[in-house]
């Protein structure tokens, strides 16, 4: 049996609602209540991600608020995999999260894996040739959600961690 250890950030852009899809992943139900965070939230999760072979994820729920921004590039640091929200009808908030991916990559040195959500319950105006080209270009992972389903968010985030175990664990 494998045991490792994972930091993984989690960043949701401009108006997507904060943390429900990960809250959801983690405690495996939708709550509407919503809590602002300050600055970070830190979630854990153990993940089978091959037959007895464990991760221990850890979501590092970063600020996205102009006044946090100062503690992003500590809260950076150490990440191995990367989920980024974005609205769907807000193209501002994709380049939003694009920023952050080049940023980790810049300050961890590696091409860290990504799972991109974008986020439909407000809706769509960016084109989803846009976003395929950026993710198929980058190496991510997309899925469309919405703050009250889980569509495809287990089965991404077990390929997460096989991607991030294979490239940076195992690899070494």
């Amino acid at each position: 049996m494998s045991r490792f250890k994972i930091k993984i950030i989690y960043y949701s852009a401009g108006s997507v609602r904060k943390s429900v899809p990960i809250k959801r992943y983690i405690d495996k139900g939708f709550t509407s209540n919503y809590q602002v965070s300050i600055g970070v939230n830190v979630y854990v999760k153990e993940v089978e991600y091959k037959t007895e072979d464990i991760a221990t994820l850890s979501f590092w729920d970063i600020g996205e608020q102009e006044k946090f921004k100062f503690l992003r590039k500590s809260l950076l640091k150490g990440t191995y995999g990367a989920i980024l929200e974005f609205d769907l009808s807000k193209i501002s908030t994709f380049e939003e999260v694009k920023t952050i991916l080049a940023e980790a990559r810049k300050i961890t040195s590696k091409k860290v894996p990504f799972i991109l959500i974008g986020n439909a319950d407000l809706g769509r105006s960016i084109d989803r040739e846009e976003i395929h080209s950026y993710v198929v270009e980058e190496g991510g992972i997309y899925l469309e959600s919405s703050d009250k389903t889980e569509e495809n968010l287990n089965k991404a985030l077990t390929e997460l961690t096989r991607e991030i175990i294979d490239t940076f664990v195992l690899s070494n």
